[in-house]
């Protein structure tokens, strides 16, 4: 999830285009901790601290601490394909995303 958020933050910085960013497989994870994960940082940075210490599980750490200062606006939107869930947000959002009329939210 951070990589994901990651990359959608370098994409919209680089190119200079709106991204999406999707989580799939959604019906496998537990859903209200992928809720909390994404919307509460510090419960993020709680989370990746109990991972214990490191270079590869500190990474993380420092990633959350800098799509923090770069997320803005950023939504993530769930799905799973195999139980057709999220896609209707995920159209709304894609709509949002490219619509010249402005902020649909």
């Amino acid at each position: 999830m951070i990589a994901a958020e990651l990359m959608s933050i370098a994409v919209q910085l680089l190119m200079e285009i709106p991204t999406v960013t999707v989580l799939s497989k959604i019906d496998k994870a537990d859903r209200e901790n992928i809720d909390r994960l994404i919307l509460d940082i510090e419960y993020l940075k709680d989370s990746l601290r109990k991972e214990g210490g490191g270079v590869i599980k500190d990474l993380p750490l420092e990633i959350s601490e800098i799509i923090e200062v770069l997320r803005g606006s950023l939504r993530i939107v769930k799905v799973s394909a195999t139980k057709g869930i999220g896609f209707d947000q995920l159209y709304d959002l894609i709509h949002e995303t490219f619509c010249t009329c402005g902020d649909l939210t």
